[in-house]
Parts: C-alpha cells; structure tokens; sequence
C-alpha cells in the first residue's frame, strides 16, 4: 500500500542571512582584537595586566615625545596666558605705577 506524505519546509533566508552576518562579524572581531593585542603586547596569550601596562607605556612615550617637541611652545604660551592674567592684578598695576613714579 503506497500512501503519499506531503510536507513544507519553510526556510527563511533574511534569518539564515542575519545568523551568518552575526557569526561573521563576530568573528572577525575577535580575530581583530586578538591580532591588535598580540601587536600590542608581542604575545599571544596576555593579561590584562600585560594589555593595560603596554598601553601605559605607549600614552607615556606619546606624552614625551609631544611635550619634547612643543617645549618652547608650550612655555611661550604659558608665559603670554601668566602674564596677561598678572598685568590685570592690582598689585601688578601697583607695582609698575611705583617704578615708573621712582624713575620720574
């Protein structure tokens, strides 16, 4: 006896295309992450002990090597901002008042 079975699979592509999207992205970010922090550190397996000193280190020579290169700078404008807030004080004002009354 011969009996006939019908059946319907229903696939849904945009939720097949999301799922492999997902898993993609997923892992190339943590392929990603894994490449910069072996970069970072020069090792594979790391701690975030390892992670967070190598970052310090790098902020550290950047700090350095900018303040090194913009010393003259840096003091140029610091001196022209202390200035300018001295010669608006009253004892500032005082004080050249008195020398120019003494040279007189």
């Amino acid at each position: 006896m011969e009996h006939i079975v019908q059946f319907a699979i229903s696939i849904d592509d945009d939720t097949i295309k999301r799922n492999i999207e997902n898993s993609v992205e997923r892992q190339v970010t943590r392929k990603i992450n894994s490449d910069c922090m072996k970069a970072l550190v020069g090792k594979k397996s790391i701690t975030n002990c390892d992670y967070t000193q190598k970052l310090k280190e790098m902020v550290d020579d950047n700090i350095q090597n900018f303040l090194a290169e913009n010393k003259d700078e840096i003091i140029k404008i610091a001196a022209d901002k202390l200035s300018e807030k001295l010669s608006r004080t009253k004892a500032v004002k005082e004080a050249i008042n008195k020398s120019i009354e003494e040279f007189l």
